[in-house]
C-alpha cells in the first residue's frame, strides 16, 4: 500500500511538472530503510512492488540515491533476484535491468550530459560541477554492468 502511495505522489508531481521540487524534498533514507526491510523479509509481492516503484519512478529520483540502490542490487542481490523462486520478482527485476537501466536512464541521462557539456564548454559555467559528476558516476556504473 505504501508503495502505491509513493508511486501516486511521484506521478502527481510529475504531471504538475513539479517533480524536481518533490524529489529534492523527499527523504530517501526512509525509502532506503524500507527497501532494506522489504528485501530482508523476501515477501514476493512486497519485493516486486519496491522494484516496480524504482522501475516506474527511478528517473525522477535523485541520482545519488539511485547509485546506492543500483550498487546494492548489483553487488548484493543480483543472483538472488535473478534466480528468485517468484516469477513476479524475476519479472520485475528483468524489467528493472532491461528497461529502466538500459533504456530510461541512458536515454534520459546521456542527452542531458551532452547538453551540459556543451553549455559548460561554451559558457565556462561553474554550475556544471555537481550535475556532471553524478551523471558521469551513473553512466559509468551502467556501462560497467551492461
Amino acid at each position: 500500500m505504501v508503495v502505491k502511495i509513493l508511486n501516486s505522489c511521484f506521478t502527481e508531481y510529475e504531471k504538475k511538472s513539479q517533480i524536481s521540487s518533490f524529489s529534492l524534498k523527499f527523504d530517501y533514507n526512509i525509502l532506503k530503510q524500507a527497501s532494506k526491510i522489504i528485501f530482508q523479509n523476501d515477501h514476493s509481492l512486497c519485493v516486486s512492488k519496491i522494484l516496480w516503484l524504482y522501475y516506474k519512478n527511478g528517473h525522477n529520483m535523485i541520482i545519488d540515491h539511485l547509485i546506492d540502490v543500483v550498487n546494492d542490487i548489483y553487488n548484493n542481490k543480483f543472483y538472488h533476484l535473478f534466480f528468485h523462486w517468484s516469477w513476479q520478482i524475476r519479472n520485475m527485476f528483468y524489467y528493472y535491468i532491461l528497461f529502466f537501466l538500459n533504456h530510461k536512464m541512458k536515454n534520459l541521462i546521456l542527452p542531458k550530459a551532452k547538453i551540459n557539456r556543451r553549455a559548460s564548454s561554451s559558457e565556462n559555467n561553474k554550475k556544471e560541477g555537481d550535475y556532471s559528476e553524478t551523471v558521469n558516476k551513473i553512466i559509468s556504473f551502467i556501462y560497467n554492468f551492461t
